[in-house]
């Protein structure tokens, strides 16, 4: 089946190539766990009034996986489309 951007899951695939490197290495399996479980994750809502007096709830996502070397920046995508997994 093709990937299409309904199909696509790229968590799934980051931790599944995370899993496989892991095994290549020969590192503690602990670590796998230590790697994907994220150290900090942040859903924020925002109730937007629209023009025609609609409301609707916007959200967005911040999630830090390692704060071993500082303050954390990943890069920002604005999109309906995207979801905690990404």
């Amino acid at each position: 089946m093709p990937v299409t951007p309904s199909t696509a899951n790229p968590l799934r695939d980051a931790r599944k190539q995370l899993a496989e490197a892991i095994d290549i290495l020969g590192l503690n399996g602990g670590m796998y766990d230590v790697l994907v479980t994220p150290r900090r994750e942040v859903t924020v809502s925002i109730p937007l009034r629209r023009d025609d007096d609609s409301i609707e709830v916007l959200l967005g996502y911040r999630v830090q996986h390692n704060l071993s070397r500082g303050p954390t920046k990943g890069g920002l995508r604005y999109s309906p489309d995207v979801n905690l997994d990404e």
